[in-house]
């Protein structure tokens, strides 16, 4: 997974705005607001006591847009690919599955996303992808040493999430966001020491 798809999402950066300086003279010209830097595919929603509204680039102090706001926000409403990675216990003592996951996101309304209280999308991923409960009982119950197995316990992991993203399409207001590709792999814990049971009884392990 790319390392941009790391980066903070929806919300690219935030900063705090000053109460502006007494006026000794009303016709000094306004004040600037010093704004994050234009990004491209990103628009600015400023915050006040009375919510979020979305505001322009180039903002002097004394504009109505920005009475009252405490911060602005930088937001991302570029179509974006976004990556959540989460693990899982399994029915192996010492392994554990990781599921990885990328989602198609777009945000259609950044002053309803912010409303909502959504500024990192990471977390809302990772609990939809641990929301459906039938997913870790099948990591709980399948075995998963051998190749025909894990293979086996693969696709039927990838078949639930495909099915479950279907049936249960994440729902995030302001945000139009959908399940593109699922990725299942495995890692050795500390539980027990990694590694195959026997020689040459066709287990197989992960590196740790």
């Amino acid at each position: 997974m790319d390392d941009d798809e790391r980066e903070p999402y929806p919300v690219l950066a935030s900063a705090p705005l000053a109460a502006p300086a007494p006026r000794l003279r009303r016709w000094f010209a306004p004040e600037v607001v010093e704004l994050p830097p234009p990004q491209p595919g990103a628009c600015l929603v400023a915050q006040s006591g009375a919510g979020f509204r979305r505001v322009e680039y180039g903002l002097r102090r004394g504009d109505p847009a920005l009475r009252g706001a405490i911060a602005i926000h930088v937001v991302s409403i570029a179509p974006r690919m976004v990556s959540a990675e989460t693990s899982l216990p399994s029915f192996e003592p010492g392994l554990e599955v990781r599921v990885g996951a990328r989602f198609r996101c777009r945000v259609d309304d950044p002053v309803h996303l912010l409303e909502a209280g959504v500024t990192d999308l990471e977390p809302l991923l990772v609990h939809y992808l641990l929301a459906y409960p039938q997913i870790r009982m099948t990591a709980l119950s399948m075995p998963l040493r051998r190749p025909a197995e894990w293979s086996a316990f693969k696709r039927r992991m990838i078949a639930m999430f495909t099915a479950y993203a279907e049936l249960q399409p994440l729902m995030i207001p302001g945000l139009d966001a959908a399940l593109v590709d699922v990725e299942v792999g495995a890692a050795a814990t500390d539980v027990v020491p990694a590694g195959p049971v026997a020689a040459g009884d066709n287990y197989w392990w992960p590196e740790a």
